[in-house]
């Protein structure tokens, strides 16, 4: 039962109890109720600005299903990449469902139990800052010519300026679903950032890429796979 359920029934019996005596032997109970559910959510660091919520111990052990749907299609390849080059074992969502295709509930278990799906990661973006890049460029051209009582030379310059954007850093958040509750809720939550290190070069994708093999590591770590 949820933490709020717990609270919610004993204010309601607190409410109806007039002895103050009861009242407080039903505090303990109360907080062993709070307790619980702070242990099993508690926030863990796994890596470089990467937290983990919730318990993964052996919950990424089998085929993952990985669910990117604000990235492009390089993005999105190069995560599962990700994952493959470390040995486990990631399925595209788009390589199983076809993109714009709506499939029902029935049709959505049955494709996850014929790949073997265990276990499926949601990725979202959260948020992109930006910065930019002031430049001027100046570049120059010369001529030269004579006639027979002088010489004549002209040098003409000109400038451009302007401003490039890139991507100064990136922040995920990815929800962790396991077939042993049927994908109905997560099981595990993931929040991480990273700024981009090629200064004017850095790309979403390339920060992107950063954050999930810190993520991976950190899960390793975890020993979820």
């Amino acid at each position: 039962m949820p933490i709020h359920l717990y609270i919610h029934s004993l204010t309601s019996t607190n409410t109806e109890m007039n002895s103050k005596n009861n009242t407080l032997r039903k505090l303990p109970l109360l907080f062993v109720f709070i307790a619980i559910p702070i242990l099993m959510t508690a926030q863990k660091k796994i890596g470089t600005k990467i937290f983990l919520y919730g318990l993964v111990e052996g919950q990424l052990s089998g085929n993952i299903l990985i669910f990117f749907p604000g990235a492009d299609p390089s993005t999105e390849f190069s995560v599962v990449d990700i994952f493959r080059k470390r040995g486990h074992q990631a399925f595209s969502y788009n390589s199983l469902f076809l993109p714009g295709t709506t499939y029902s509930e029935t049709e959505f278990y049955n494709v996850l139990n014929d790949n073997n799906i265990t276990a499926m990661i949601s990725i979202a973006i959260t948020d992109v800052a930006y910065g930019g890049y002031n430049y001027t460029n100046t570049t120059a051209s010369g001529s030269a010519y004579w006639t027979s009582n002088s010489a004549t030379a002209q040098v003409k310059s000109s400038s451009q300026a302007g401003t490039v954007m890139y991507t100064k850093s990136v922040s995920l958040n990815l929800h962790i679903y396991s077939s042993k509750n049927m994908f109905v809720k997560p099981i595990a939550v993931v929040a991480g950032e990273a700024t981009g290190s090629g200064g004017v070069a850095s790309t979403a994708k390339s920060i992107t890429k950063k954050i999930m093999g810190r993520i991976i590591a950190g899960l390793e770590n975890e020993y979820a796979f």
